[in-house]
């Protein structure tokens, strides 16, 4: 566990965006990366899994600063945020698209390109837990982002102009409503692919098994 500080090791400060935050990641690789990116400076969780030792660093970095969390775009990185989104209250979450962080096969934020991290960065969204659902699972159904062939890429494209991250079918419906989302943006990012009606048969919500179809 260690922040880097903006300056880097020799003190010297390049013309990169400034950033307030404290911007998360999983290695020290990743904090190179993000450091070249950007003037911020980054906490780094390691290895070791999330010791009580460094949610209780984030949550006093929290109280005093905004947080960003800045995963790897794969299972893995999706995890991580979703446990310390549950221990850490009041995070901001950045998403970079997978495709952005993929080399050889494998995803990172150490293989995304400075811009790609920067555009992440400046799309940060805030989890809101109160209330009602935004986005209703018939809406979301109807507007084909589930139990369709095509459901997969049209969820790739609201994730892609939302800037939150694809996922199956269940976890991008409730990231949408974990971002308080609404039906309107949706409809918006889909643009054109935006369809009244569709089949919502045997779609009673996204617990079954069918949810999960991409």
């Amino acid at each position: 566990m260690k922040v880097y500080n903006k300056r880097g090791d020799a003190g010297l400060t390049e013309a990169k965006p400034h950033l307030e935050a404290v911007v998360v990641v999983e290695g020290r690789r990743d904090a190179a990366r993000v450091r070249e990116a950007a003037e911020v400076d980054v906490f780094v969780l390691g290895g070791d899994a999330l010791t009580p030792e460094k949610i209780a660093a984030l949550r006093r970095l929290a109280r005093v600063r905004d947080v960003v969390v800045l995963t790897d775009p794969d299972r893995v990185g999706e995890k991580l945020r979703r446990a310390l989104d549950r221990m850490v209250p009041g995070l901001l979450h950045a998403y970079l698209p997978p495709e952005a962080a993929k080399k050889n096969g494998r995803y990172g934020v150490e293989h995304a390109r400075p811009e790609a991290i920067r555009a992440a960065l400046g799309r940060l969204r805030k989890a809101e837990r109160k209330g009602p659902p935004a986005l209703s699972w018939q809406a979301y159904v109807a507007l084909g982002l589930a139990f369709q062939p095509e459901a997969s890429f049209r969820r790739a494209r609201v994730a892609a102009r939302l800037g939150i991250g694809p996922a199956g079918a269940k976890a991008f419906y409730e990231r949408l409503n974990l971002f308080c989302i609404p039906e309107a943006a949706v409809r918006a990012a889909l643009g054109s692919d935006a369809r009244e009606g569709g089949p919502t048969s045997g779609a009673g919500g996204p617990e079954g098994k069918e949810a999960d179809r991409r």
